[in-house]
């Protein structure tokens, strides 16, 4: 085993939506569509997409995402029903933008796997005119769907881009220290980021004496600027106990915002963070990587 180190990631991005985000999308009732009925025969091995919760016209969008899924050439449909492949679950938070003309629009993503279990998380951020938000502008729509299918399609085209797992399972373990849901929804996050880098991760506190294990504490305090200091403490530590290494995160939020629920800031916290416990896992179970 390697010797500690330190890794420092800044979640630059991580709490600009913080207040007005909550649980993601139920499935909707309406029934879907496909617009090329020759794509649906293979739509079972591709991704359905659901509307889009917390905006107008989310249901257009998700047809708008579907649209640009099948022109990198994966089926793709829209709908409610079950979708035998991967199914998309996005949620919208819209605040108001730096010219009243304007508005901050972040989505995040959550990609489902043929058997229900979280194969991907994606967050999009875009600063939009408003008016052709609230109109549903079919050309913002589109420009929308480009983005967001770019970041998720290699992910559902070619699963196996993952990098080999390794000798042990990994341990996320409740977060100390942090308001609202963060306890869950951190632990949740960061094991999610992680399973999409290839380990195999279990939530369970009962994980057995052979996992690497990974727990976080939080610190909250009153900026000087206004609004909360937060500080995440991420360590690593391998079945012994034996500290592997640590990343840490810091970050100014809206005074208050996270003391319900996180929402997509514990998205965000995480997916900064993990990169860096990534590398501290594949250095302290001797595995090379980026």
């Amino acid at each position: 085993m390697s010797r500690g180190g330190t890794v420092r990631a800044a979640a630059v991005a991580a709490c600009l939506f913080a207040a007005a985000c909550g649980a993601l999308p139920q499935p909707f009732s309406h029934e879907g569509k496909v617009d090329n009925p020759l794509v649906a025969p293979q739509a079972r091995a591709g991704i359905k997409v659901r509307a889009v919760a917390g905006m107008p016209h989310g249901a257009a969008f998700a047809e708008e995402i579907a649209a640009a899924f099948r022109r990198d050439d994966i089926a793709a449909q829209t709908g409610a029903g079950p979708s035998g492949g991967y199914t998309l679950m996005g949620r919208a938070v819209t605040r108001p933008g730096p010219a009243p003309s304007q508005a901050r629009v972040g989505i995040l993503w959550r990609v489902l796997g043929p058997n229900g279990g979280a194969a991907g998380l994606h967050h999009q951020e875009h600063l939009v005119a408003r008016a052709d938000w609230l109109a549903g502008s079919r050309p913002l729509l589109r420009r929308l769907a480009r983005d967001a299918v770019a970041g998720i399609a290699p992910a559902i085209a070619d699963p196996k881009r993952r990098v080999s797992p390794p000798l042990r399972p990994v341990a996320v373990r409740d977060i100390t220290g942090a308001p609202g849901d963060g306890r869950v929804s951190l632990r949740r996050s960061l094991a999610f980021e992680l399973r999409k880098l290839g380990f195999p991760v279990t939530e369970s506190r009962e994980s057995g004496t052979d996992a690497v294990v990974v727990s976080g504490t939080v610190k909250v305090g009153r900026s000087p600027e206004g609004g909360d200091r937060v500080e995440i403490a991420w360590t690593v530590a391998d079945p012994a106990g034996r500290m592997l290494g640590s990343v840490k995160q810091a970050n100014t939020v809206e005074a208050g915002s996270l003391q319900r629920s996180w929402g997509v800031t514990a998205a965000l916290a995480a997916r900064a963070a993990a990169p860096g416990i990534a590398r501290i896992l594949r250095r302290g179970m001797g595995k090379s990587g980026p």
